[in-house]
């Protein structure tokens, strides 16, 4: 399992019981794409999800059964074609076995 901790550097992993403690700056988009490839309990929240790395990792994990949990904006920028890329981003992940929605009024950018 992985857990978000406010950072103090760049990227610290620490075990701790079983669980493994990830501290991620919020700049550093390809370290937190190495910590959900290594996740097997994922949580994620955004308000944007757009094909990327982050939708890859995510693919990835849940491919080789990771428990993964989305809530992704349901009207980004009040925006319909935000709103659709995440609703087409929330249907693949459900389509690999993730527990992915859409939800209204959330502006997170995070991962646990």
């Amino acid at each position: 399992m992985l857990s978000l901790r406010q950072p103090r550097g760049p990227l610290v992993v620490r075990p701790s019981g079983g669980m493994e403690t990830v501290m991620i700056a919020l700049s550093c988009v390809p370290q937190v794409e190495r910590a959900l490839r290594a996740g097997h309990e994922i949580v994620v929240g955004a308000y944007l999800l757009h094909p990327g790395g982050l939708m890859t990792a995510l693919e990835d994990a849940a491919r080789r059964g990771a428990h993964i949990v989305v809530r992704a904006e349901s009207s980004p920028y009040r925006d319909a074609g935000a709103g659709r890329a995440n609703a087409s981003a929330v249907a693949r992940l459900r389509s690999l076995g993730a527990d992915a929605a859409l939800v209204d009024g959330l502006h997170c950018k995070g991962a646990a």
